[in-house]
């Protein structure tokens, strides 16, 4: 059977590896001059195992090298010497994954430069760039010097000031809260429930503790401050035989951590309503940064992002989506700044004046354009009922930023709305671009769906803790498994090869499965060695890859 081999494009996975390495051989190691193993071998052989999604690999690779003097990791990734997995934790823990950003320009121009972004461009030749942010780590007591915190307000104690009333018995006997009242004598009823009955209990109880504290009939929430008052509750009610809400859950016996330490990523990405693939761009990690007293958000990533990026996408023509976190003037102008431009979601909860505006009867009748059309969608019809207006002010004020807003309501035959969603753009609009822009709007889920998702249930498991470290390692390693999925976007969306590959397996955690255990089992010669086997094994020849080209 006649093979196709590998089409000689450019965008092979050994020129997008040796841009990877050309990346990684710019960064700065700052280890003595002593080392065992190369900054290259300890990155490649990380970036291995995203590639393959098989944290075992690189041992794997190890007994193959003891059979037959070489691996794949040696023939496919160019790793002379494979490092234990806690050398490439101790050494990528200090590298700052922003010195991997150069890797994914530098592929964003391969595409460039091939032609081959021209088919995501939309809207008069721009690419649509949507930006989100995303958790990508959670623990309760694992943490390093760049993880976010979240305090939940957990607690179970409320405060009423003389009024029985608004004691909700059903709720102490659910065991969900005990209560405090302080009569007009100054003295201090505990409420709550017995232990293994449904019946409730009080009694007096005389404490110091309670002299400052505010009976708003509010939960008097857990921290530093309030743990002694928890601790004495807990001791009267254990006392008395008496339910304890959310106690003693853990291995050494303490209460509930209100403490939550996370990483949250901002995931840029190119997508188009003519792709199903979408093209990752480098990530802005949302850490505290050095210095600062606030901690860190998702705008002030963006910010950052636009800063080290915009430029590029600038010259590239680009629109950037976002939600309605983004769709406020300092964002607005940070992306214009960059001679690009946005469509943000535009919610009027968050947005009271500029609807105001819109929906005042002068606006309304004289100023807000309209316009209707069906269209079929899987051989249904769907009515667009889109509303637009031009030049509105997006908060209140003489000297408000200016923005022009849009609206699309979509229904089906019978009426019945499917879907809803208000928008600001600096995009000029009329009649004429009115659905492209509705079009290109709703292109933002792609972010969510296509990338965020499929990174966190797709075979990625983005979430998974690969080794935490003290400062960089989370960060760096995420980062990492992007880059594996840039990759296999590229090759899934310009390698012939690779995407017949994809097509037979069809489930993508499966084609993992499948990398990984032929990788396991068979040494081959480098990558179009491994696409050749395979074509073989699936039986795909020359002609159904001519014919479908």
């Amino acid at each position: 059977m006649a093979i196709l081999f590998i089409d000689r494009s450019k965008l092979t996975f050994d020129n997008l590896l040796t841009h990877f390495k050309d990346n990684v051989s710019n960064m700065t190691d700052q280890r003595a001059a002593n080392i065992s193993y190369s900054l290259q071998d300890i990155c490649l052989s990380a970036f291995s195992m995203f590639y393959s999604q098989d944290p075992s690999f690189l041992s794997f690779q190890e007994r193959m090298k003891e059979r037959y003097n070489s691996c794949n990791a040696n023939t496919i990734f160019g790793i002379k010497d494979i490092p234990s997995d806690n050398q490439i934790r101790n050494v990528l823990d200090n590298i700052n994954p922003s010195q991997l950003d150069n890797g994914f320009d530098e592929v964003i121009d391969l595409i460039d430069n091939n032609g081959y972004l021209n088919g995501f461009r939309y809207l008069k030749d721009q690419l649509l760039i949507p930006i989100d942010g995303t958790n990508c780590y959670h623990s309760t007591n694992i943490h390093c010097n760049n993880c976010l915190i979240k305090t939940h307000k957990k607690g179970y104690i409320r405060l009423i000031s003389d009024d029985r009333l608004n004691v909700k018995e059903e709720l102490i006997k659910d065991g969900k809260e005990i209560v405090v009242i302080k009569d007009k004598g100054q003295r201090l009823k505990l409420i709550y429930k017995k232990r293994g009955t449904n019946l409730i209990d009080e009694r007096y109880i005389e404490s110091d503790l309670f002299l400052k504290l505010d009976f708003n009939g509010n939960i008097l929430y857990r921290n530093e401050e309030t743990e002694q008052i928890y601790r004495f509750i807990y001791d009267e009610i254990i006392t008395d035989k008496g339910h304890v809400p959310y106690r003693k859950n853990n291995k050494k016996g303490s209460d509930a951590n209100n403490i939550e330490y996370y990483h949250s990523i901002l995931t840029p990405i190119i997508a188009s309503p003519n792709q199903t693939q979408v093209i990752s761009l480098s990530p802005e990690h949302i850490t505290n940064v050095d210095g600062s007293e606030k901690q860190d958000c998702e705008r002030n990533a963006a910010k950052r992002w636009l800063e080290k990026h915009g430029d590029k996408y600038g010259q590239l023509k680009a629109t950037i989506l976002g939600d309605d976190l983004y769709c406020c003037e300092s964002i607005c102008n940070e992306v214009l700044d960059k001679k690009l431009h946005f469509i943000f979601v535009c919610k009027d909860s968050s947005h009271k004046s500029l609807y105001e505006f819109i929906n005042s009867p002068i606006i309304e009748s004289k100023l807000v354009q309209k316009k209707e059309e069906k269209i079929l969608i899987k051989k249904k019809e769907v009515t667009n009922i889109y509303r637009y207006v031009n030049n509105v002010p997006l908060t209140k004020g003489n000297n408000s930023f200016r923005v022009n807003w849009f609206e699309i309501t979509s229904i089906d035959s019978t009426g019945d709305q499917l879907f809803y969603g208000t928008y600001t753009t600096d995009h000029i609009i009329d009649n004429g671009n009115i659905a492209e822009l509705a079009t290109a709007a709703r292109c933002r889920w792609k972010v969510e769906n296509e990338n965020n998702n499929t990174l966190k249930t797709k075979g990625y498991n983005m979430e998974h803790s690969y080794g935490h470290g003290e400062q960089y390692l989370a960060m760096f390693l995420a980062t990492l498994n992007i880059i594996a999925f840039l990759f296999h976007s590229v090759l899934e969306l310009y390698d012939l090869a690779y995407q017949k590959i994809r097509q037979h397996v069809r489930v993508r955690a499966r084609l993992f499965d499948y990398i990984k255990y032929t990788l396991m089992q068979f040494l081959f010669k480098g990558w179009e060695d491994f696409i050749r086997y395979s074509l073989e094994l699936f039986r795909i020849n020359e002609a159904r890859l001519e014919n479908s080209a």
